[in-house]
């Protein structure tokens, strides 16, 4: 078995084109041939088709044999209105004509079976601009400074995770000079930018990005259109958040604190959404605009009942949104309480008494028996009785060290 390699040699017609589509074309075929196992003449041809019915091919690309050897690789980009690709192998006496499409390696070696050894690739891709295989507009067109965003080459699907030949080139500022952000050369069919990657960029300063598609060697490359971004502040990240809880089990006095990962910039402020119950779905409790902080800690300015909330923030305008919760907003049990008497003996004693047991809330207990006029603390932990009690009516009320009433 010996490696050999076809080199495809690219011949295009004289015959003037109608120019509606630039095409990018790259090939690289290596092939194993058993001696003495016949006619291995090859031929490879992307097809310009006919703009009308019964009128000649309008140019084409053609390689037929003989075999060479030594290692190359080319490519070319050609124009047309439509363009296939053509293959007529005498290996194994097969024709095929198929719509423009990637193939490399082990995918072109089950296409072309006989001829292509693994590593072997051809790319054919129609070029749209720049723009819009990746939906770029200028209304639209600020990244984040703490993200990588990832640019595609082609939105041809068949194209999709196969490596390319472009190189990508950069202008930062005012200035009129293209640096390199990735030479010539064969990279996968999408790349990733960072506000790092480019040397001198600050945040609000434009950066413009353009493709470099082929690599003549003399001569002027072909380029694709230019796109231009800013890069604009992140939004804070919340490092942590505490939770105040209510003060009783029916009061709205609950709260959180934010506490973020660094101070605000000069002139940053936050929008912040707090929904209830749900993150998506769940009622807007408050809708806020133009907030700011000192130093790394945010107070919630509203008081909150208990429930479970969920905050959405950016940095204004264009921040990455910041999503936290949920906030679980606690309250303590109700204060609740028993209470059971005994009535005096005889006319004109002092002998009636009240028996109380409380439980609930926080803390220490205190009870009064004139409606809140009054209060004593409890003698035990949980538990007090009143004595000496004349005849009369008692309302009586239990409260915690929080001011938590329940009365019965």
């Amino acid at each position: 078995m010996k490696k050999l390699l076809y080199i495809l040699i690219f011949i295009l017609s004289a015959t003037a084109i109608q120019a509606q589509y630039k095409y990018k074309i790259e090939y690289e075929f290596e092939t194993y041939v058993r001696w003495g196992g016949g006619n291995t003449n090859v031929n490879l041809s992307l097809v310009i088709p006919p703009a009308t019915t019964g009128q000649s091919i309008l140019g084409y690309i053609v390689h037929t044999g003989p075999i060479e050897t030594g290692g190359r690789f080319g490519d070319r980009i050609v124009q047309s209105s439509v363009l296939y690709t053509h293959i007529n192998k005498r290996i194994n006496s097969s024709n095929s004509q198929v719509p423009i499409r990637c193939w490399q390696g082990s995918a072109l070696d089950s296409y072309l079976p006989g001829l292509a050894a693994p590593g072997g690739r051809l790319v054919v891709y129609r070029i749209k601009t720049f723009a819009e295989v990746n939906n770029y507009s200028a209304a639209n067109n600020v990244l984040l400074a703490c993200q990588t965003t990832s640019l595609k080459i082609t939105d041809n699907s068949q194209c999709t995770g196969i490596s390319l030949n472009y190189g990508v080139q950069y202008q930062v500022g005012s200035s009129t000079v293209w640096s390199t952000h990735l030479s010539y050369g064969r990279h996968s069919s999408s790349f990733g930018i960072n506000m790092s990657d480019f040397t001198g960029l600050t945040i609000g300063q434009n950066v413009r990005l353009r493709l470099q598609y082929d690599n003549p060697g003399s001569g002027t490359p072909t380029y694709s259109d230019i796109l231009t971004y800013t890069f604009g502040v992140c939004s804070p990240n919340t490092s942590s958040f505490s939770v105040q809880a209510t003060t009783c089990s029916n009061s709205n006095d609950g709260g959180f604190t934010l506490n973020f990962d660094r101070t605000l910039t000069s002139g940053e402020t936050l929008g912040m959404v707090l929904r209830r119950d749900n993150p998506t779905t769940g009622p807007i409790i408050s809708s806020l605009s133009n907030v700011t902080y000192t130093g790394t800690n945010y107070i919630w300015p509203n008081n909150l009942p208990t429930a479970d909330y969920y905050l959405k923030y950016q940095t204004e305008p264009t921040g990455n949104v910041i999503d936290v919760g949920p906030i679980a907003i606690t309250s303590p049990s109700p204060v609740l309480f028993t209470a059971t008497w005994t009535d005096i003996d005889c006319f004109g004693a002092n002998t009636g008494s009240i028996s109380i047991n409380a439980s609930g809330g926080v803390g220490n207990y205190q009870y009064s028996i004139n409606n809140g006029s009054n209060w004593a603390a409890f003698s035990n932990a949980t538990t007090h009785t009143i004595i000496n009690l004349v005849t009369g009516n008692y309302q009586v009320k239990v409260r915690d060290t929080n001011n938590c009433v329940s009365q019965q």
